[in-house]
């Protein structure tokens, strides 16, 4: 962040320790004459208090990103302040060779742990010495410019909007013993000229509302940290689509597998599948239970798994196999034997006909399970079925 400018705001005595009241004022200084986009570090810490929690609080609503330090006691983050506070971004310490410091905090009022054992830093004694030191207090420097290199980019993101870009372009899966309940990320910056944080990838994420054959797609909870840029849908039909919202008609009753690929501006991609059931536009079955899940050709699955009680009575259900597959629907009945103990006997069955298979008929009291089983083909299915 080469136009970044400093301003120290001291609230520590030359021994380094201080007060509450203190601190509190100089984050309560810092929040009231900052000028944006502005990042505070807080490489300090104590006993829990609720009060400098606040302040802390108070400044990030003000728009300051705050960075503070997990602490160096070897213990729970979350027993100090301000490092419990969510708001702010709390940062662990890790050595040269990526494991948690031996002294650093941890758990999971943690975000993420940066360099802190071992670092050259500027010394107190004159303008020039320098020394080598430990604890978050070096580790919690290193993320706050990294949220200055990200606000130099980004200058009107919030503090959340910079603390979840440093969090989300983190290294995961790095950092050897990082502690009980702690994330497992290390910052991470790119090493390219401008200094920007890691573009981190996007998250594809829809819903889908159908009506008889007629289904609307929308991705508008896609998301990228610097937008997203497509939208590509393949519908489990053979057909394909583009856009951000989107109507399709499958034309048939059946249920099909649909895959969301959202791609950012870095072309970088993300992708979700997600099952869908067209209807017959008479909705077969108001009062049925749904129930919804994938198999493999050959497999099968029961329904409730536990089975359910039934005093006796009408039963009906409508199984929709995903396309191009063959799923058949049997329903099964519990029986005991004092001598032989329980055993799962099929009392009904239905096979597909252009894609759903439908069971009907009358059974008396007992314990009973759908059976789904896909005969060909794989994919999604959505069983409706009376009683569950």
């Amino acid at each position: 962040a080469k136009q970044a400018k400093i301003a120290p705001v001291r609230v520590l005595g030359c021994n380094g320790s201080g007060s509450n009241s203190g601190v509190i004022a100089g984050v309560d200084w810092v929040a009231g004459n900052h000028r944006k986009p502005a990042v505070a570090n807080m490489s300090l810490g104590g006993g829990a208090s609720s009060a400098l929690d606040t302040a802390v609080r108070n400044a990030v609503a003000a728009g300051v990103s705050m960075v503070v330090a997990a602490g160096n006691d070897n213990t729970n983050a979350c027993n100090g302040s301000p490092n419990r506070v969510a708001e702010a971004l709390t940062v662990g310490s890790t050595t040269r060779t990526d494991q948690r410091s031996s002294f650093s905090n941890f758990g999971a009022c943690v975000d993420l742990f940066a360099p802190g054992s071992d670092i050259t830093s500027a010394w107190y004694q004159s303008d020039s010495q320098t020394a080598r030191l430990n604890g978050t207090s070096m580790a919690a420097p290193h993320a706050a410019g990294a949220a200055a290199l990200y606000l130099a980019a980004n200058p009107s993101a919030s503090p959340q909007q910079v603390f979840t870009a440093l969090v989300d372009g983190s290294a995961t899966g790095m950092i050897s013993n990082a502690g009980n309940q702690s994330p497992n990320r290390l910052l991470q910056v790119d090493e390219d000229d401008g200094g920007t944080v890691t573009d981190r990838l996007p998250t594809a994420a829809f819903t889908a509302q159908c009506s008889g054959t007629v289904c609307q797609f929308d991705a508008s909870g896609s998301s990228d940290d610097n937008g997203v840029a497509a939208w590509d849908w393949t519908l489990g039909d053979g057909n394909v689509a583009s856009g951000e919202q989107i109507s399709h008609d499958y034309g048939t009753a059946g249920s099909f597998t649909v895959t969301l690929t959202v791609t950012d501006t870095a072309n970088q991609t993300a992708s979700i599948d997600k099952g869908v059931i067209s209807e017959d536009t008479s909705n077969p079955c108001p009062s049925c239970t749904r129930y919804e899940g994938s198999l493999g050709n050959g497999s099968s699955v029961t329904l409730p798994s536990g089975g359910f009680s039934f005093g006796g009575g009408n039963v009906e259900a409508f199984l929709y196999s995903p396309a191009g597959g063959a799923f058949s629907l049997a329903l099964e009945r519990r029986s005991c034997f004092f001598l032989f103990g329980c055993s799962w006997s099929q009392v009904g069955s239905a096979q597909p006909q252009n894609g759903v298979a439908t069971l009907n008929g009358s059974v008396g009291s007992g314990t009973y399970r759908w059976r789904v089983t896909a005969q060909s083909g794989s994919g999604a299915y959505t069983l409706l079925a009376n009683p569950r």
